[in-house]
């Protein structure tokens, strides 16, 4: 592997929207599944009845979800990280466009692009800073089953 290999730029781009915005049998490593079973190994959780009499005999399963559901917890700390690692304003068109859904030109606003053009550019700089962060952040958390890689070499579809 070389340091500087070279990536084909709006194909690594259109990975991290599609990654974010596709959430469909076709694309299952994508953003909102990983969050959902995120969301879902938390969120459940109770009293459960132990037939036998004895305290703890039927298994700790909140231990066993965490764990059922550590690779899910694992992704959405790297995919934090690889928000954390982009300048403020790609975390910001990043974070407002893909996760929360805000219309363009209200980001445009907050962010003061005038200009389509303007906002394109900055929109296309956060998604390539996001897929170089996570090339490096995906193989060190070891998600690489529920993360793709998004840096496109060139050449390759």
């Amino acid at each position: 592997m070389n340091l500087l290999e070279s990536y084909d730029r709006e194909a690594s781009v259109q990975a991290v929207r599609d990654f974010f915005c596709k959430d469909d049998p076709d694309h299952p490593r994508n953003y909102w599944r990983i969050k959902r079973r995120y969301e879902a190994m938390y969120s459940l959780g109770g009293h459960s009845e132990d037939v036998t009499g004895i305290h703890g005999s039927s298994g700790n399963h909140t231990e066993d979800k965490l764990i059922a559901g550590n690779p899910y917890m694992r992704a959405m700390n790297s995919i934090k990280r690889g928000l954390q690692a982009c300048s403020n304003q790609s975390r910001l068109i990043l974070i407002d466009r893909y996760i929360e859904g805000k219309k363009v030109w209200a980001i445009q606003l907050e962010l003061k692009l005038t200009g389509n053009d303007r906002y394109q550019k900055a929109d296309q700089r956060a998604c390539y800073e996001f897929a170089d962060a996570m090339d490096y952040i995906v193989v060190e958390d070891d998600v690489q089953d529920l993360i793709p890689q998004f840096l496109i070499k060139k050449g390759t579809k």
